[in-house]
C-alpha cells in the first residue's frame, strides 16, 4: 500500500507543479481566462489530467511568439508520460513478481513432477540433478 500512496502523492506533484506555471502562461495569452486563482489552477489541472489521455496541450501554439518552446515542452511531456506509466509498470511487475516467488518455493525435485529441467553444464544444478536429491 505504501507504493500507490507514493506514486499518488507524487503524481499530484508533478501535475500540480505543471499547473501553476501553464496556469499563468494562460493567464498572459487568454483574455477570457478566470482571474481568480483557485478557479484557474482548477482549469489548468483538469485540462493537463486531459492531455494525459490526448497527449495534447489546452495551449493554442499558434498563439505565441516562441512556439519552439512550446514544441519542446510537449515532447519533454509526452517522453514525461510514457516514463512514468513505465516507471509503474515495470514496479508493479517486481512487486508481483517478488510475491509470487517468495509465497512459492520448491524444496526438493519431487515437487517438479515429470516437468523438464534445464541446467548448466558443470552448475551446482547438474551435480543436484545427477545425485537425484
Amino acid at each position: 500500500m505504501g507504493a500507490v500512496c507514493f506514486f499518488a502523492l507524487l503524481f499530484l506533484a508533478v501535475m500540480s507543479g505543471l499547473s501553476i506555471p501553464l496556469m499563468f502562461v494562460r493567464k498572459k495569452i487568454e483574455p477570457k481566462f478566470p482571474t481568480r486563482l483557485l478557479e484557474g489552477f482548477s482549469i489548468t489541472f483538469k485540462d493537463l489530467i486531459s492531455a494525459l489521455k490526448s497527449g495534447k496541450l489546452p495551449i493554442n501554439v499558434s498563439v505565441l511568439k516562441t512556439k519552439w518552446i512550446w514544441n519542446i515542452i510537449i515532447a519533454l511531456w509526452g517522453l514525461a508520460g510514457v516514463g512514468f506509466i513505465a516507471y509503474i509498470t515495470s514496479t508493479v511487475t517486481t512487486i508481483m513478481t517478488t510475491s509470487v516467488l517468495s509465497q512459492t518455493a520448491i524444496e526438493s525435485l519431487h515437487e517438479l513432477g515429470n516437468s523438464r529441467i534445464g541446467v548448466v553444464k558443470g552448475s551446482i544444478g547438474e551435480i543436484i540433478l545427477e545425485a537425484g536429491c
